[in-house]
């Protein structure tokens, strides 16, 4: 039982870091391929989406919490589809009305934020589909896989990489290239949707 609490506590500690670091790369990645301006703005935007997560954790954890209680609590689609949509729309709302309060009021969480404010409004759909990512990361830790969530986490690292690449090198123009953060953060999100839930279909383990 301890072996197999440390190997979960070592999953757990690497899948965290993992995903704090890949935040970090991605910032380290505009930097180096599309410069000090590009890079500036990116990080606005995402420390933006970033707000839009808070109620979006509070509510992961308490789910969490009841899965390790009841891990069948998601066996049933209507009840997959319609807390996805929830996280969706919650996100989406959240950084819909930052938007609007920077449309209005540009220098109202500073003036760094003021030149990206114009932009904010173009990532409208990366919140709601960067927290499902992470929503969808702690429905694994809920039923005790740690080790393919850990995996899963790495995937994705890798492949948001690739796709921040492929646009910060083929797209010059600002504006579209955070319009399409969306088609990136979709993919990720797709991604992320089939390892999750072929993971889930294996039994759960014991918390």
């Amino acid at each position: 039982l301890y072996l197999r609490r440390l190997a979960d506590s070592i999953y757990v500690a690497g899948a965290e870091v993992l995903f704090y670091l890949q935040m970090e790369f991605d910032k380290l990645l505009v930097l180096s391929i599309g410069g000090a301006h590009l890079a500036g703005i990116y990080a606005i935007i995402m420390r933006l989406v970033d707000l839009t997560a808070i109620p979006i954790r509070t509510f992961s954890m308490m789910l969490v919490q009841r899965m390790m209680r009841a891990p069948e609590l998601l066996s049933r689609l209507a009840v997959k589809s319609g807390i996805e949509g929830g996280v969706f729309l919650v996100s989406t709302l959240a950084l819909a009305a930052l938007g609007i309060v920077l449309h209005f009021f540009p220098n109202a969480l500073g003036r760094n934020v003021a030149e990206a404010a114009p932009l904010v409004a173009l990532a409208i759909c990366v919140p709601g589909l960067r927290n499902l990512v992470e929503y969808q990361a702690e429905l694994l830790f809920a039923r005790g896989q740690t080790a393919v969530r850990a995996l899963n986490l790495g995937l994705l690292a890798g492949l948001k990489a690739v796709l921040l690449i492929y646009v910060l090198t083929t797209i010059a123009d600002t504006s579209n290239l955070v319009l399409s953060l969306n088609v990136v953060f979709l993919l990720l999100y797709l991604a992320s949707a089939f390892l999750t839930y072929s993971a889930m279909r294996r039994p759960a383990k014991a918390i």
